[in-house]
């Protein structure tokens, strides 16, 4: 009895030996960057030249920004994974891409993204953030100068042609001015132009999406002549009333390029 003890135990152990452990390989990440194209219309946005809306109004640009926040890609697998729900980016004519964050390796199907603040950060005063951050003190201005007005969403000034042609010199000074917690406004864009495809993030890599924000979206319904007073669109104005359709066309504003 004691060999056949001694013959199970052996046979036990060496059984043992032979097994393998399974090892779970390491989750790799990978630097998403994001590059914006801003365009009015088909063409590229541009500061301090005339140019034309697909309607054939003429614009002269001197500044067109937004913040940009909340940025949040879906997986294949239906997991969203958060880049930051409080962290903003300043997007500029001509800016250049920028590192949004760092997402597990794998497949992505969509980008999730907000144009504004969220209410609590919107209540903040630009002078207590870092100089040289997205939420400190801008030139031009994009906040409207007290915590209970908050920051400016979007911020597009220029000279436009408001006569009934548009298409002459731009000379009347125009502003737009989007703000308020209700004019936040999230838009999500797939990835992939084919639903099948997915974007693949490469982990330990720089992988970058890239966007066109098309600024015709915004401005394409705006009657001049029917503003009150000057050509300025803020939520403190006699304008504010179209602040809600400008923020209601963000959605349509972005695309996968």
């Amino acid at each position: 009895m004691i060999l056949r003890g001694t013959c199970a135990i052996v046979f036990l152990s060496a059984f043992l030996s032979c097994s393998k452990t399974v090892t779970t390989p390491p989750v790799t990440y990978g630097n998403v960057y994001l590059q914006i194209q801003n365009n009015l219309g088909s063409g590229l946005l541009d500061t301090g030249i005339v140019l034309a809306d697909p309607s054939g109004r003429n614009y002269k640009f001197s500044s067109a920004r937004y913040y940009i926040g909340g940025i949040t890609l879906k997986g294949e697998n239906g997991t969203n994974v958060s880049l930051g729900s409080t962290t903003y980016f300043l997007e500029n004519v001509g800016s250049s891409a920028f590192l949004a964050g760092s997402v597990p390796s794998g497949n992505y199907i969509s980008i999730t993204f907000s144009i504004g603040i969220d209410p609590v950060t919107n209540q903040t005063n630009p002078s207590t953030y870092t100089a040289g951050t997205a939420l400190a003190p801008q030139n031009p201005a994009m906040w409207f100068g007290s915590t209970t007005k908050g920051y400016m969403y979007l911020n597009v000034q220029g000279l436009v042609d408001t006569t009934g042609t548009g298409n002459g010199t731009p000379t009347v000074p125009f502003t737009i001015q989007l703000g308020q917690s209700q004019n936040v406004r999230t838009t999500s864009i797939n990835l992939n132009s084919n639903p099948s495809d997915y974007f693949y993030i490469y982990g330990s890599q720089n992988n970058t999406i890239n966007l066109i924000a098309d600024y015709n979206a915004i401005l394409k319904n705006i009657k001049y002549s029917a503003l009150s007073g000057s050509c300025t669109i803020t939520p403190f104005n006699a304008n504010a009333g179209l602040e809600s359709t400008i923020a209601g066309n963000i959605s349509s504003m972005f695309s996968l390029q």
